[in-house]
């Protein structure tokens, strides 16, 4: 039914810095497909690939903003391999999203994490992926071209029913619902080009 799917969730508001300087960051933890659903593409460096962030221990990566990276490293164009502290924590600069690439969230991102470097970012709040009684995380998709939005929902619906009686402490009462949204932050029906 999907071509492509995409999590990502807020971390919040954390702490950004090296060489002695410091400030407040926004960030999101996204799945290593996420800049790929989305078409996006680097200003500098690369983006997630595949892998990135998914095993425990993994080198720990991010993908900046192109605002934050011509804020904070004033478009340093050799960003990439950099390392930047993110709550203590160091992470090695993968790259830096187009200019104008915002992503999902109608707020503004200054740092994209992998989801599975929650652990790294966040150590207390590790467990979440493994919690699933959580209801953080958002997950998105591109439909393929002979699926319609009905098709989608009902899938979506049964997974929910088959997630409901795997799981029934976890899933009772809820539902999985397909909402139509546009990868333009803002927007409230689909976008085509």
């Amino acid at each position: 039914v999907y071509a492509s799917e995409m999590f990502g969730a807020p971390l919040g508001m954390g702490s950004a810095g090296n060489d002695g300087r410091g400030e407040v960051v926004s960030s999101r933890l996204v799945t290593a497909n996420y800049f790929t659903v989305l078409g996006a593409h680097p200003a500098a460096g690369r983006l997630f690939a595949a892998g990135d962030g998914e095993q425990p221990g993994a080198a720990p990566v991010v993908v900046l903003s192109h605002r934050f990276w011509k804020r904070r490293f004033n478009e340093d164009p050799a960003i990439a391999g950099r390392t930047l502290r993110l709550n203590g924590h160091p992470f090695t600069v993968a790259g830096v999203a187009a200019e104008g690439f915002q992503g999902t969230h109608v707020l503004e991102t200054d740092v994209w994490l992998p989801l599975g470097m929650i652990a790294a970012a966040r150590p207390s709040e590790a467990s979440l992926l493994a919690n699933r009684g959580s209801g953080w995380l958002v997950m998105g998709g591109r439909l393929k071209p002979d699926v319609s939005v009905a098709q989608a929902a009902a899938e979506l619906a049964a997974i929910g029913r088959a997630l409901e009686r795997e799981f029934p402490d976890q899933n009772r009462g809820k539902e999985l619902r397909l909402r139509e949204s546009s990868s333009i932050p803002g927007a409230s029906g689909p976008v085509t080009a």
